[in-house]
């Protein structure tokens, strides 16, 4: 299979091309979902971001490793609250993402940065649509250097449904506010999930924003996954 299959072109050249981009943006979220099936989600229905977090990123390395893993995982590796760059911060005062999936390759390698927030209790959604949730990429802390990421939603109370209608609300009620592109509000999202036919429970919804200077537009993808008790 040739490297431009994997969403990135070789020696990263060319890697901000949209059709390059996007292949690797669905890999991404795809090897995230392989890890979300591997839990039982409901075992995890009280517990915190940061364990939940790291379950997924273990399950998602699990799914990179297995032997009936896509051809393509070979190339990608995953990584648990990892720092990253930032201009006016070194050392321990770096600021930490989530999780990122990495695409191994010569030259610079391609990110996908993840920021999960719990969506349990009043004012989860306003939480999730922060300073420290969406609004880590609109400022450019995270993914200053990638054109998509991805927020993920750990619903562990009511279900996934109202949580997204509380949130695009949010988001069109204040579009000004979250700098949303014009075409780019809330919208499902389902070119990664109608391959997973195993999964349920769980909304993917996209939304695009401008950021500010020159880091140009970046596009969102929302994944809310179940981890409500059985």
């Amino acid at each position: 299979m040739s490297v431009r299959a994997f969403g990135v072109a070789p020696n990263g050249k060319g890697r901000h091309n949209p059709i390059y981009y996007a292949a690797f943006s669905r890999h991404a979220v795809h090897l995230i979902l392989l890890g979300y099936g591997r839990l039982t989600a409901s075992e995890w229905s009280e517990a915190d971001e940061v364990t939940i977090t790291g379950e997924l990123t273990q399950a998602t390395r699990a799914a990179i490793e297995s032997e009936d893993a896509p051809d393509w995982a070979v190339h990608f590796a995953v990584h648990d609250d990892p720092p990253v760059k930032a201009d006016d911060r070194t050392g321990k005062g770096r600021p930490r993402v989530d999780i990122i999936l990495e695409r191994t390759e010569r030259g610079r390698h391609p990110r996908y940065h993840f920021e999960a927030k719990r969506l349990y209790r009043e004012g989860s959604d306003r939480d999730y649509l922060g300073d420290d949730g969406l609004g880590c990429f609109l400022s450019g802390r995270y993914a200053k250097d990638e054109n998509e990421a991805c927020m993920l939603g750990y619903v562990q109370s009511e279900e996934e449904t109202i949580w997204a209608g509380r949130i695009s609300d949010r988001l069109q009620g204040s579009s000004a506010m979250y700098r949303i592109c014009e075409g780019g509000s809330w919208q499902d999202y389902d070119s990664v999930l109608v391959k997973l036919q195993t999964l349920r429970n769980i909304g993917s919804y996209r939304t695009r924003h401008n950021r500010r200077g020159p880091l140009g537009a970046i596009t969102i993808t929302h994944l809310l996954l179940h981890f409500l008790p059985q």
